[in-house]
């Protein structure tokens, strides 16, 4: 009778540790496959500020400054948008800014997206603008995001003589419904720590690097404080500026 309780109760004891394994929730970083890609995620989002501080995140407000350029030069866009961002319980959106005398405004919710100029309605459906804003905004986290494709590279040199590890991003927006683009996206991180170095989009038929100058490092996690764009080749050889951005004024809870 004694031993049949002792047996009863280590199966308990088994059963109970077996639930507690069960239960045990998934972390951010347990879908992804590759080993290296893992390792070299959880150092860059660490040193970003931490999953955890991203994924409190209620709202983000901020000021971007834009400038585009033609391979001359010549100043082709420049205007200041303002960001407004509810993260949870359910995302908003909104973006305004003026341009050449019309004032533009992006409302985005779960009920639909819609742009006005001057208070006017337009036909155009501003979800893409808002995804890619926030795809850029929450990087290098939103590479954690259901569905995305990573793929580590290798080691490469930068033109600022930096050495990265080379992380491919695809995407399958026809598959999945928080993919927003098609196009190809190369991500560089310091191999030492984790430094977010830069980014490079092949958006046929032409590529762009976009340079991390800056980042803000009163925030919960470290936004974008100043950013470059340069057309370039596959091989991230710069051509000319195609654009500069700089972002201020934030405000995050």
């Amino acid at each position: 009778m004694k031993n049949l309780t002792l047996f009863s109760l280590l199966v308990l004891l088994s059963c109970t540790q077996q639930k507690k394994q069960e239960y045990v929730p998934p972390g951010p970083f347990t879908h992804l496959q590759d080993d290296q890609v893992r390792s070299i995620l959880e150092r860059a989002i660490d040193k970003a500020g931490g999953y955890g501080a991203w994924s409190s995140i209620k709202t983000i407000k901020y000021t971007k400054h834009n400038m585009l350029f033609l391979e001359d030069s010549t100043v082709e866009v420049d205007n200041i948008q303002r960001h407004e961002y509810v993260m949870q319980p359910e995302f908003r959106a909104k973006i305004s800014w003026s341009q050449d005398g019309v004032d533009h405004l992006i409302n985005y919710s779960s009920q639909g997206a819609e742009k006005l100029e001057n208070g006017s309605k337009t036909s155009e459906d501003p979800s893409q603008t808002v995804m890619s804003a926030m795809y850029v905004l929450g990087m290098p986290f939103k590479l954690l995001d259901a569905g995305t494709y990573l793929k580590y590279l290798g080691q490469v040199t930068l033109a600022n003589g930096k050495v990265a590890d080379e992380i491919k991003a695809t995407y399958s927006p026809e598959e999945h419904e928080n993919h927003s683009t098609q196009d190809v996206w190369y991500y560089y991180f310091d191999s030492n720590d984790g430094s977010f170095y830069g980014a490079m989009v092949y958006h046929a038929p032409t590529y762009a690097f976009i340079e991390n100058l800056e980042f803000h490092e009163s925030t919960p996690v470290k936004f974008h404080a100043h950013r470059k764009s340069y057309r370039s080749d596959s091989v991230r050889n710069f051509k000319f500026l195609r654009a500069e951005f700089w972002y201020s004024d934030y405000v995050v809870e």
